[in-house]
């Protein structure tokens, strides 16, 4: 059999892994697809913790974004009274009167522009949001590192790092520190996307079409992806190399050599047992 062909083994599940990295990894796919339902599916108490699709005012109203708003306001039903309370509409509503802050609406979503209240200009919009896309990718990031932790210490990534380079066709295993650095990476490469498109949201292109709605569907994107990266490493953490069973099969030997020369020891010696 070449080596490239070795089979992969499905090891025990450890305690570790049932008390701490599946619950883990169960409740961040759980955030991540209630992430991608609509806000007004969703209870008073979500909705106001800022889960689910927050869809903006112009999908919601099946409305242009270049509509007056004088024209907004009169068709805003009272339906839409769980968005946010009636002052804060009206804030709202004036932040969308002039060009600019409609793309920042679009772009950053309606959160800056109601729950911060020492928000200014763009650049005070800027900054709250970025520091709650950075706190959400920061707990993401470390949701993964504790689900990648492994349990088995350094002796089998070394030998596993030995046997790559002596077996060049051999494929890399899924390993624990595999998944997290390619997690990592995966992690990254969307904050920078975000950081990107908060720090120019007045410069950024808008093409008609769904993406004039940035905000609301980077989001659905966003959080699909890292229930896809979730989904992964969840899968991809449950694999390990077949010399892990090798290793497992000498410790067990060790141990029955242990307890035989144990129980060796504890006899009497055959001189004292004929006296």
């Amino acid at each position: 059999m070449p080596p490239s062909a070795w089979p992969v083994a499905r090891p025990r599940s450890s305690a570790w892994e049932e008390g701490v990295v599946h619950p883990l990894l169960l409740l961040t796919a759980l955030y991540h697809a209630v992430q991608c339902i609509p806000a007004w599916w969703l209870p008073a108490a979500l909705r106001q913790a800022g889960w689910g699709f927050p869809s903006d005012v112009f999908l919601l109203l099946h409305m242009p974004t270049s509509v007056p708003t004088r024209v907004l306001r009169d068709a805003m039903p009272a339906q839409l009274s769980w968005l946010a309370p009636g002052a804060v509409l009206e804030t709202l509503l004036a932040r969308l009167s002039s060009v600019e802050g409609r793309k920042v609406y679009l772009v950053l979503g309606a959160a800056p522009i109601v729950a911060c209240t020492h928000c200014h200009d763009t650049q005070d919009y800027q900054a709250y949001r970025l520091y709650h896309v950075w706190r959400m990718y920061v707990a993401q990031a470390l949701a993964l590192s504790i689900a990648t932790i492994t349990p088995h210490g350094t002796l089998p990534r070394l030998v596993e790092n030995v046997a790559q380079r002596a077996y060049p066709g051999l494929v890399a295993t899924r390993t624990r520190a595999h998944w997290r650095t390619r997690a990592w990476l995966a992690l990254l490469a969307l904050f920078a996307v975000d950081v990107g498109a908060i720090l120019y949201a007045e410069q950024l292109p808008l093409p008609p079409g769904p993406w004039e709605h940035w905000h609301a569907y980077a989001h659905i994107v966003r959080h699909a992806l890292l229930l896809c990266l979730v989904v992964l490493v969840a899968r991809g953490v449950r694999w390990q190399p077949p010399f892990l069973q090798v290793l497992d099969a000498l410790q067990a030997v060790a141990a029955t050599h242990t307890r035989f020369e144990a129980r060796r020891a504890a006899r009497p010696p055959p001189d004292s047992a004929r006296s």
